[in-house]
């Protein structure tokens, strides 16, 4: 029997299943953009000097405007393919929102809660994997699966459960979709474009309205990445044409064509690629390059992979000289991530308690990145000494078989005050992380083994760590480490990112 905590978190993970994404007829319309790059900018004999800038300029080379539509229509197919995963993500949601509506309304209609509904509908029809299955499914998987049948039993009997569960949520689903009254009023630009209105309607379910800002609460992480991929797109493809516009312009100004332009600053001054270039480049590369130097091809592909290689050097150069004498102003911003609230209560906790930069850092033991990017964490701590804060939380990921128990250990390890020693063990030891061993670590630091193994064997902590794990999801984590400064999510776990993400924090509140 489940209680009521499980069941809350079963409806808002598993609500119904398998899901059926959203399908749309509609298609992007294609319209013709002017290409507004030429003389649109520049100053005509009688005009006033004060050259107003357009509000969908995205970069002014020299007065020459380089606009939003621009941009846009160079890179409109490209953007298409990215979308296609806000698209997804937002049907699918909005899929589960439909169902979890659903299901608020028939509690309420029944006069019980959701977790009852679940327990008669879902849960008490479900019947429990035999081991006699579980072995079946093993043999099935064994190729895929890490570790002894024995050691992976109790995972594989949860995860037939769960499977079983889901079928039964999913026909609850449909039966109430069957009896419900649900009118869907979104299109593809909506659910595609990250700049839709937060408070568009997309669905009525038995009148009531779910508009994107409802089904967007999950999806911050998502919709950020697909804004930080259609930025770094729009930057790209900004450089590139502020580029050509500087060799327009250079060659306008010395009467030339932009080929012999290119050819006296770029091809003239590129080094010759002797013999005893290719031949360095051969043995420094040999362990890494399908080539053999005695063989003449092989020596031509080097040796036309030099040349381009010199050739972009050459361009860049001449290109950071044309920018640095240019009148260049580029107006494009970096999406910020947003800020989490990200509870630090009653968690592993090192550094100042009042510290003004708060390092949140979701755990899983078994990981190996967890390990060296919580050594660059170490030396962080260090470095700025009382004005950071370090909170642990643990996110054991379900294909590693010993994070979750590991976890648990860990709490153990906290509750006798040295829950920082203990998952250095832990990350010391990342191939040996069975329930002996956890023990065996326990002792290493002449830990009360009475009372570790107790809260071990007994799981104890169970709920604490699965309530972490649930607030990872609900942040949309699927992967660990993962680390936030001050509520902002760290994307690259470099101690340079690192170290720049505790100084804008610090900036941010600096001008608070």
């Amino acid at each position: 029997m489940m209680n009521k905590l499980s069941l809350l978190l079963f409806a808002k993970i598993m609500v119904f299943g398998t899901v059926l994404l959203a399908q749309t007829d509609a298609v992007l319309k294609k319209e013709k953009r002017v290409l507004a790059i030429g003389s649109s900018g520049k100053q005509e004999d009688g005009e006033d000097c004060n050259i107003e800038i357009p509000s969908n300029a995205v970069a002014i080379v020299n007065g020459t405007i380089i606009s939003q539509q621009a941009v846009d229509e160079k890179i409109r197919d490209s953007v298409f393919e990215i979308q296609q995963v806000l698209l997804d993500a937002r049907s699918n949601e909005l899929y589960l929102k439909i169902n979890s509506d659903l299901l608020d309304q028939e509690a309420k209609k029944r006069k019980i809660d959701t977790a009852r509904i679940l327990q008669d509908e879902v849960i008490a029809k479900v019947k429990e994997p035999t081991e006699a299955e579980a072995l079946a499914f093993y043999h099935e998987n064994k190729s895929q699966l890490s570790g002894e049948f024995n050691a992976l039993k109790e995972q594989i009997m949860n995860y037939l459960q769960r499977q079983r569960q889901s079928a039964e949520a999913k026909k609850l689903a449909e039966l109430l979709r069957s009896k419900a009254q649900i009118q869907t009023v979104v299109d593809y630009l909506t659910l595609a474009d990250v700049t839709t209105e937060p408070d568009r309607v997309l669905a009525v379910v038995n009148g009531e309205k779910i508009t994107l800002r409802d089904i967007d609460k999950k999806l911050q992480p998502e919709i950020f990445k697909v804004q930080e991929q259609i930025y770094e797109l729009q930057k790209q493809t900004v450089d590139l044409m502020i580029n050509d516009l500087l060799f327009q312009q250079e060659a306008q100004r010395r009467n030339i064509t932009i080929p012999e332009l290119l050819n006296a600053e770029v091809t003239s001054r590129q080094k010759r690629i002797t013999k005893k270039d290719i031949l360095a480049f051969y043995m420094k590369n040999k362990d890494r390059v399908d080539a053999n130097h005695g063989m003449a091809v092989d020596r031509g592909k080097i040796t036309q992979y030099l040349k381009q290689h010199e050739e972009e050097r050459a361009k860049a150069a001449f290109t950071e000289q044309l920018r640095q004498a240019a009148a260049l102003e580029i107006f494009l911003a970096a999406p910020k991530r947003s800020i989490e609230a990200i509870s630090t209560r009653d968690q592993p906790s090192k550094g100042n308690e009042n510290a003004t930069i708060t390092i949140v850092e979701f755990i899983d033991y078994e990981c190996s990145t967890c390990s060296n990017l919580h050594e660059m964490l170490e030396e962080l701590m260090k470095e700025y000494g009382n004005k950071v804060r370090l909170v642990a939380r643990d996110f054991p990921l379900q294909r590693h078989a010993n994070a979750y128990k590991a976890a648990i250990a860990a709490e153990a390890a906290r509750e006798q005050g040295n829950y920082w020693e203990y998952i250095a063990i832990l990350f010391q030891n990342q191939r040996a992380l069975g329930a002996d061993n956890l023990k065996e670590y326990a002792s290493q630091l002449g830990l009360n083994r009475k009372m570790f193994d107790e809260a071990l064997d007994t799981e104890k902590f169970a709920d604490k760590v699965k309530q972490d794990r649930m607030e990872a999801l609900r942040l949309g984590l699927n992967s660990t480490p993962t680390v936030f400064v001050n509520g902002r999510r760290v994307a690259e776990k470099t101690y340079e990112s690192l170290k720049a993400a505790i100084e804008t924090a610090w900036k941010e509140v600096a001008m608070k």
